[in-house]
Formats: C-alpha cells, structure tokens, sequence
C-alpha cells in the first residue's frame, strides 16, 4: 500500500475544502457568513456575561474578513440597549460614525468601514455603565453588517448582558 505525501495530503485537504464550500455556496452562522469565492465575515460582540448595577464597562464590537478576499462597502450598525448608558466610544481609525437615538431610547451607531481587506479588521470600544432598574437583563447589543458580497446582504449578531446579584 502506497504512503501519500504531505504535500499530497495538504492539496488533498484544500481541495475537500473548496468543494464543501461550493457545495454549500453562501451560508451564515453564529456571526460568520461565508461565500463560496473565499469571503468569511465574522462579527464578534466582546461583552462580559453580567455587570453589577451602576457598573461599567469596556465593550468592543470588531467586524472581522476571516477570508481570501476583500469584502466591498461594508456598513455596520451597533445598536445599544437602553440599560446601558454609553459614557464614550473610541471607533478604529479607518471608521467614518454617525449616531442617532430612537424613540425607544436605544442608541444606534452606524460606521462605514469601507472595503475591508482579507485577514484584516474593524472595531469600535464602549465605555458602558449598567442601568438595569427593575430588569434583569439588557436588551439586545444588535450589531448588523451590510455588504453586497454578504449572503442576503446582511449579518447580524445580538448578545445580553444579565444582572450579576
């Protein structure tokens, strides 16, 4: 019986894996969406699991090319409970902000971050304070990301924070 080479494993195993990501074209999961021409985008909510009352925090919110390829236009929203007062927002040099706030008191922040490279990322860090009143729990941290090189155009990811006792 023949022992395959390393190099012959190596391309063996590149190759099983570029036919499972044609095979499966675009797919998203858990804040990574993948597209079968070698773009990953991975949107990761750094936040503690719980916070006292009166509290603060350090929250970063990093979108992330994980691909070969550059991701085009990307635009990113972060859309912050009302249990958490944002004191200050420090975005990544390559970031252009804007924020707004809704009715319903949750702050949004929209950054355009442009073309994001291969292996390469954007992020922004909150300084946060807990105000969870009567609630156990924030609201949602939403982060959505649009590109057109995105599986539906869109990623969204979402994370909590609960109320440490």
């Amino acid at each position: 019986m023949k022992q395959t080479s390393g190099h012959s494993r190596v391309v063996l195993t590149l190759a099983l894996t570029l036919v499972a990501l044609f095979a499966f074209g675009a797919c998203k999961h858990s804040g990574v969406a993948v597209t079968g021409d070698g773009r990953a985008l991975s949107i990761d909510i750094g936040v503690p699991t719980d916070l006292s009352e009166g509290a603060t925090e350090e929250l970063k919110v990093e979108i992330r090319n994980r691909g070969v390829n550059r991701m085009k236009d990307v635009v990113f929203e972060v859309e912050m409970p009302s249990e958490l007062i944002v004191l200050s927002t420090v975005p990544g040099p390559d970031l252009q902000a804007s924020e707004m706030m809704t009715s319903t008191g949750t702050k949004r922040f929209i950054y355009r971050a442009g073309h994001v490279g291969a292996q390469s990322a954007s992020h922004v860090r909150y300084h946060v304070r807990a105000a969870f009143g009567s609630l156990d729990r924030t609201g949602d941290i939403k982060v959505t990301a649009w590109s057109e090189d995105l599986p539906g155009n869109r990623l969204v990811e979402t994370k909590k924070i609960y109320l440490r006792r």
